[in-house]
């Protein structure tokens, strides 16, 4: 099997038989890889999950913006690891950073 690479927005994937790592563009200041986030284009409609599981890093940011403590995360998905929840937080600082969002304007 053949080691492959794809871009997920601006995140490229270096992946394994369809299982990715994900990391930065090249050159990015500051650029991390996240080895307990995959991207397989097959699940979850390709979007960043958990260490392959069906646990998308969308829902478990959610729920710390929530307000769910680890603990509560951990209980709710029992094969999560207080770690995937850090990464998680970790990638979608990241994310935000990497481009910019509409907001709403103040005052």
């Amino acid at each position: 099997m053949a080691t492959e690479e794809w871009w997920h927005g601006d995140w490229i994937v270096a992946g394994f038989a369809g299982v990715g790592v994900i990391a930065p563009r090249p050159g990015y200041p500051g650029s991390m890889t996240f080895t307990r986030l995959t991207v397989r284009p097959e699940q979850m409609g390709g979007v960043p999950c958990i260490r392959g599981l069906r646990v998308p890093v969308a829902t478990v940011v959610g729920m710390v913006a929530e307000g769910m403590a680890d603990a509560e995360i951990l209980a709710a998905f029992p094969d999560l690891e207080a770690e995937d929840i850090r990464e998680a937080l970790e990638y979608a600082a990241a994310a935000v950073r990497e481009r910019e969002l509409p907001l709403a304007p103040t005052g």
